[in-house]
């Protein structure tokens, strides 16, 4: 099979349909762990990983405004290929200046001499299709774990964050978040630097989250591991300029008194005015920037949120439900009003092992679940 494009309703023109129907694509077989990112001509590009779960191709491709995804194209090399299995160590996606897709993925095996035993590369894909070689960009950080987060903006900023020991440490304690930057779309980079203040541990197997918002400034979600028991999320932002010596503004802060690690992902939508940030806390989701009336159905573990805004201010939830390791569990998707409440019934699809959904809006204010 190469692309399934099902429909949720029955086969209509797209000028007859409402904005808040639902266009379902299905990924090629054996693909995983899509991320998508809006461009400007109103399409979606969409990065998933495919193949061997301990050893994955990264594919690129775009999802028109159609909801359609042309051919993908592979961007990794046989000696960088990628880590899907555990779930959390998927690739991350963001579109900076000029159109070029800045992608970053969590390595199968270092470069390094020093027995760092992963490697996190960075490529960039240009308009016409141009990829640069993958780069390990972990510098001297070690034991790269629950993966990592790009973000990019128009003025050619680019942010590579990932949590990470620092040569010599050890333990979860230990952990810090990291940052490199770029003022040129990713030609150079910074050294990497940690991020000052946020230093009471990070919870190793647990994805994190980065975006660029409407104020130029970067946001940060993680995990973190305080005493070995406290693995709450902290919402943090950077200004553009930020330095090692830069302290960031502490957006949110919750608390979770669990003692292992959850091996959750989480993530953020940049609007025009605010961020919508979800998560996971209690196996349930969480949400700051947006309150959702209800979300009916299931009361299953819950991981992996994801969302999507239209014009019309509809919001596209998606997550998955009773996913376990090595167990694929169901996604789930729910449309709310601009009032935030739930339109219809939460819809649910197998879930493939190791992977989770993406969604998207389309130009004509569609939704898209990619999975």
């Amino acid at each position: 099979m190469k692309h399934r494009l099902i429909l949720s309703t029955l086969a209509l023109s797209l000028a007859s349909v409402s904005a808040s129907e639902v266009v379902t694509v299905r990924l090629p077989d054996g693909a995983l762990q899509p991320r998508t990112v809006s461009v400007g001509d109103g399409s979606t590009v969409v990065v998933f990983l495919q193949g061997n779960p301990q050893a994955s191709e990264v594919k690129l491709a775009t999802l028109n405004n159609a909801g359609a995804l042309d051919t993908p194209v592979t961007i990794n090399t046989p000696a960088t290929e990628a880590i899907a299995m555990g779930t959390v160590r998927g690739p991350s996606i963001a579109v900076g200046s000029q159109g070029i897709r800045q992608v970053l993925w969590h390595g199968k095996g270092g470069t390094a001499a020093d027995g760092k035993g992963s490697a996190l590369y960075y490529a960039r894909v240009n308009v016409s299709g141009k990829t640069t070689p993958p780069q390990d960009v972990m510098g001297t950080t070690t034991a790269l774990d629950g993966g990592a987060a790009i973000a990019a903006d128009a003025a050619g900023h680019v942010w590579l964050v990932w949590h990470a020991l620092p040569a010599g440490k050890a333990g979860e304690s230990e952990r810090r978040l990291f940052i490199r930057q770029s003022s040129n779309n990713g030609a150079t980079f910074s050294e990497p630097w940690p991020v000052k203040g946020e230093d009471m541990g990070i919870c190793g197997c647990c994805g994190l989250a980065a975006i660029t918002d409407a104020t130029g400034s970067l946001q940060v979600l993680y995990r973190t591991a305080e005493k070995s028991s406290q693995r709450g999320v902290r919402l943090i932002r950077l200004p553009v300029n930020a330095t090692a010596a830069t302290v960031p503004v502490l957006l949110k802060n919750d608390h979770w008194n669990m003692s292992a690690c959850p091996m959750t992902t989480a993530t953020l939508l940049p609007g025009t005015k605010e961020t919508i940030t979800a998560w996971i806390t209690g196996f349930e989701m969480q949400f700051f920037g947006w309150n959702p009336t209800d979300i009916g159905g299931k009361k299953a573990v819950q991981n992996h949120p994801r969302l999507a805004r239209n014009a019309a201010g509809e919001t596209l939830l998606i997550w998955t439900e009773a996913a376990a390791w090595g167990k694929g569990g169901e996604l789930a998707s729910q449309i709310f009003s601009a009032t935030s409440a739930p339109l219809g019934i939460p819809q649910r699809q197998p879930l493939p092992t190791w992977s989770y959904g993406a969604c998207a809006t389309l130009a004509d204010g569609r939704f898209a679940v990619l999975y």
